[in-house]
């Protein structure tokens, strides 16, 4: 009779389970974002953004705190990759796709930008449906590299130091010298079967000569008022592998150049006007820091682009800017990471989702998510209607959903 009993206990539950499993409803995919005035928030932050080497209309962004998302227009409408979403107890950091199979993907975890540490890098074999813990120590992942010559081959850029692995991440070594060293990002030389490899800490830049195997220090031209940096970026150019671009967020932003892959550098940029990095063109000391912060080079060789709270552009290799956006008038701030293709566009990672732009920086249109994605502190149900929810977010202010809109009632940021 227990056994019966227990038994009827035992179904009753899975169907009370089930039913419960049912009454859960996705809120409508279609609605609306209305923006506050004149101040554009956006929906959710992204920090990376990845574009494949072969298959040019793919595209992949990385949000902390929502997950991984992929596109196969050209970034204007995004997916999610489900998988993302069962890697519990982290936020999530960059993205590497590899060339031949884009359904084998490296997913970095963290957070990059706060600094927050992470469940080491993993790996999906089925397009970011699941993904597998690799062996790399919990840590921050900043930025993946896979080998062109050889795919098994990954370097990986974190807060504790560059690892390889020469197995697709089966196991992964760590480069001696690195150890402890906290990278900014990571960078493999454009020129063809070139070896060279840069990566940045938070005021130093390593090179490696022989395709990420061993790493020496070379700041040759690199140096800071008060001997610090604050976090670095790396940009190349596809017309002339033999210059490379330093941005690093000390004096409102420091840009450095070379003409011999990295070699030597001089100073472009290091007077604390234009301010790169302040929400405000003023020339007050910024506090930005390595939060946000991002480089690209453009259509030529003397054109580059950074990236901060604001935009700004130079045709003059650093020695001029011309700011192009202006905070959140045209796109959300936070501005994580800059991709420029040909054509003079960018594709751009902010904290309030993804936007392109296709005449360098004069106007933008955002990418398009399957679904509301907010980044919610807290949230509430009114009491007089059950269709209208508020939430608190930290980067685009008060939001309330009513049943076709979510709408921006509060702009960032208050108490």
């Amino acid at each position: 009779m227990s056994k019966i009993l227990y038994s009827i206990c035992c179904a009753l539950l899975c169907c009370m389970q089930l039913n419960a499993q049912s009454l859960w409803t996705p809120i409508d995919t279609n609605a609306r974002i209305i923006e506050n005035g004149s101040m554009v928030n956006g929906q959710t932050r992204f920090v990376d953004l990845y574009n494949h080497p072969i298959k040019k209309n793919k595209w992949w962004a990385v949000s902390p705190e929502a997950g991984l998302f992929v596109s196969s227009n050209a970034a204007n409408n995004f997916t999610l990759c489900k998988g993302s979403n069962l890697i519990s107890e982290t936020l999530l950091s960059t993205v590497a796709v590899d060339p031949l199979n884009d359904r084998i993907i490296y997913l970095g975890t963290g957070d990059p930008s706060n600094w927050i540490n992470g469940k080491g890098l993993w790996k999906s074999f089925n397009g970011g449906e699941s993904f597998v813990k690799l062996t790399l120590p919990d840590c921050i992942v900043t930025s993946i590299d896979i080998s062109p010559s050889n795919r098994l081959i990954l370097l990986v850029a974190t807060s504790i130091g560059i690892f390889r692995s020469v197995n697709g991440g089966v196991t992964f070594s760590q480069i001696s010298n690195t150890n402890g060293i906290a990278f900014t990002d990571l960078k493999r030389n454009l020129g063809i079967n070139s070896h060279v490899i840069y990566a940045t800490g938070f005021s130093d830049l390593f090179v490696s000569y022989n395709a990420g195997t061993s790493w020496n220090v070379n700041n040759s031209g690199i140096a800071f008022n008060n001997n610090f940096g604050y976090g670095g970026r790396i940009a190349l150019s596809d017309s002339d592998s033999n210059l490379v671009y330093l941005f690093f967020a000390a004096n409102n932003g420091t840009v450095f150049r070379s003409n011999d892959k990295g070699n030597s550098f001089q100073t472009m940029k290091s007077d604390l006007s234009p301010n790169l990095l302040s929400s405000f063109n003023d020339s007050l000391l910024s506090n930005q820091g390595n939060y946000a912060l991002s480089i690209a080079c453009g259509a030529t060789s003397s054109t580059i682009i950074t990236g901060a709270h604001n935009i700004f552009l130079s045709s003059d290799t650093g020695h001029s800017f011309t700011q192009k956006t202006f905070y959140k008038s045209i796109i959300p701030s936070g501005l994580h990471k800059i991709v420029y293709s040909s054509n003079d566009t960018l594709r751009i990672a902010t904290d309030g989702g993804i936007y392109t732009s296709c005449n360098s920086g004069s106007s933008f249109t955002s990418s398009i998510f399957s679904s509301g994605y907010f980044n919610c502190y807290s949230g509430n149900v009114s009491n007089n209607s059950h269709f209208m929810l508020s939430c608190i977010t930290p980067n685009q202010g008060e939001i309330i959903f009513t049943n076709v809109e979510f709408k921006n009632i509060r702009n960032p940021p208050f108490s």
